[in-house]
């Protein structure tokens, strides 16, 4: 919705190293969410909420229940 709205304001997320980092958070991804110089979420432009998980990724660490 955030980005729907022009202006919409701002949108916090969590980046605190060495555990909670882009890597630790993007890693279902097929594409990270990147940031911009300003500090700004670029947008994806994918369909839906414009991500893709990986569903390889995914399955390599969990399991079936």
């Amino acid at each position: 919705v955030m980005a729907a709205v022009p202006n919409g304001g701002w949108c916090e997320y969590p980046y605190d190293p060495p555990g909670w980092i882009p890597e630790a958070r993007d890693f279902m991804l097929t594409e990270p969410i990147t940031i911009d110089s300003t500090g700004d979420v670029v947008m994806p432009s994918g369909p839906g909420l414009g991500i893709e998980l990986d569903w390889d990724r995914i399955a390599a660490h969990g399991e079936a229940i």
